[in-house]
């Protein structure tokens, strides 16, 4: 069984573990922050470029559904229609 002492330098050792996290937590979102604020200039174009590119691509599969799966674009219409219908 540990004693009183044993108990209370093991505390002391915890607690100077727990400030020496903090004050390194701190000091890297320190330097997280002031390496995110040199970086504060408007997106490029060409930042932009993929999020065009996906939302293109996801648009013709879009336009591509009704021709490629018909009978499951039907089974899908009628789903929603039956689940709205019944939640009244």
């Amino acid at each position: 069984m540990a004693t009183k002492a044993e108990l209370e330098a093991e505390l002391a050792d915890l607690r100077k573990q727990l400030d020496e996290s903090r004050a390194n937590a701190a000091r890297s979102e320190d330097a997280e922050t002031s390496s995110t604020e040199v970086n504060t200039e408007a997106p490029s174009s060409e930042d932009s470029q993929p999020w065009e590119d996906n939302l293109s691509d996801l648009l013709e599969e879009l336009d591509q559904i009704p021709h490629k799966n018909a009978l499951l674009l039907g089974l899908g219409i009628f789903a929603v229609g039956f689940l709205l219908g019944r939640s009244k």
